[in-house]
């Protein structure tokens, strides 16, 4: 499996970030206000991480079916959902507390 800098100190690890900033790939990311963490994903790559806000430590947070090219993180009561566009062109739905994917 792929990861993208687990257990590194997020000022440290290099990340990639949106178009013009740096090298690498364009990072997607959401933001979980409940457990104050941003979400990042590389695009192209099928590994959704965390980082706390503020920094600290970056840990895998989800692998997904597909690489993806974009993702929205969504919480909807208890559960929480990632929407993410993959690289082949389709939509999918990824609840996390039950593992369960659906394409849309």
């Amino acid at each position: 499996s792929v990861t993208i800098c687990d257990g590194a100190v997020g000022t440290t690890c290099l990340l990639s970030y949106p178009s013009g900033h740096g090298e690498g790939v364009q990072t997607s990311y959401s933001y979980d206000s409940v457990n104050s963490n941003w979400i990042i994903a590389d695009r192209g790559y099928s590994v959704v991480s965390t980082i706390p806000d503020g920094g600290g430590t970056v840990n895998s947070y989800e692998i997904l079916n597909n690489n993806l090219d974009s993702f929205v993180f969504r919480r909807d009561g208890a559960d929480e959902y990632i929407y993410y566009c993959a690289t082949n062109g389709l939509l999918f739905k990824r609840n996390i507390q039950t593992d369960r994917m659906a394409e849309i």
